[in-house]
């Protein structure tokens, strides 16, 4: 398992970005890690979590998810809307060890891809 500890992200200026723990909600499995802010609302959030197969469901399901709040330029305590970013794996239990890092490799570089970066960046879609 892996130790809950602050994540160190970097962000899109290639600067470290430090989020601290926040909270683990045993009751639904999500860990958040949230960055410091001048106010609550304005903390840039990362959470987590992993459900592993159950009786009904042979597949582990996976949720990674970033939050970027857009706070009000008037009132800089006043949260006004958000930026979400969510990855989301469903993976059988029998897949193999090598099937699975190709799984998280072709995620990772195709989020580095110009058909994401492009989508992201200016709204651009690929037709």
């Amino acid at each position: 398992m892996t130790q809950l500890a602050d994540l160190i992200v970097v962000d899109g200026s290639a600067a470290n970005q430090t989020f601290f723990v926040q909270n683990v909600d045993y009751t639904t499995g999500v860990a958040s890690w949230a960055t410091t802010a001048a106010s609550f609302d304005a903390a840039r959030v990362i959470s987590f979590s992993l459900r592993p197969p159950s009786k009904t469901s042979n597949r582990v399901r996976i949720r990674a998810k970033v939050v970027i709040p857009i706070m009000d330029p008037v009132l800089t305590t006043k949260k006004i809307d958000e930026l979400v970013g969510e990855i989301s794996f469903s993976i059988p239990k029998t897949a193999a060890s090598l099937a699975r890092g190709d799984l998280r490799a072709f995620v990772r570089n195709f989020l580095s891809d110009n058909v994401v970066i492009n989508a992201v960046n200016t709204f651009q879609g690929v037709y």
